[in-house]
């Protein structure tokens, strides 16, 4: 059963088993509540909802696009490019053959995400170097290692997951929207 929340006094005063228990200070919430939104009712209007879930779709109801990936890193000033590709080919190869991404980040990387397994992420659209990002959200989730060429160096990158931009729709919000 509703209570509007006018009612709360009146209820408490009532020899029933409709009585409602509030301390003084839950009913001086109720009071400041009807003092500030003006409403004698929790229940909160359709369009008061939808105006709210408007206000605050970019900042909390859009999730943006986000990757996690794993790579071996050669830095350019510690490898020529031929050689920084031969061995990240060879390093493919050893990977099609069953060997542990982990265990080519151990040996080879030169990255300090090295000590992570050559973990990165999640990380969303627009934190990284645009060159790299662009080739690592274009492969979406693959499980196949692939180069990455950048001005710092060679990146071997396997994707561990990755995630498309999602918009939660209004019902979806609704009951979070409803608890704020």
């Amino acid at each position: 059963e509703k209570i509007l929340a006018s009612q709360v006094e009146e209820l408490q005063a009532a020899d029933s088993d409709q009585v409602l228990y509030l301390d003084t200070r839950a009913r001086a919430l109720v009071r400041f509540y009807i003092n500030l939104v003006g409403k004698k009712s929790y229940e909160i209007p359709d369009d008061e909802l939808r105006a709210t879930y408007e206000d605050l779709l970019e900042s909390r109801f859009t999730f943006p696009e986000k990757v996690k990936f794993q790579h071996v890193f050669l830095r350019r000033d510690r490898h020529s490019p031929a050689e920084a590709r031969a061995l990240l080919a060879s390093i493919q190869d050893r990977l099609r053959d069953g060997a542990a991404m982990e265990d080519m980040v151990s040996a080879y990387s030169e990255s300090g995400t090295k000590a992570r397994g050559g973990i990165v992420g999640p990380v969303f659209r627009g934190k990284m170097d645009i060159e790299f990002e662009e080739q690592v959200f274009a492969r979406g989730n693959t499980s196949e290692a692939f180069v990455v060429e950048t001005a710092n160096g060679f990146h071997l990158v396997r994707i561990l997951y990755h995630s498309e931009r999602r918009v939660m729709d209004f019902e979806e919000a609704r009951p979070q929207i409803v608890s704020m």
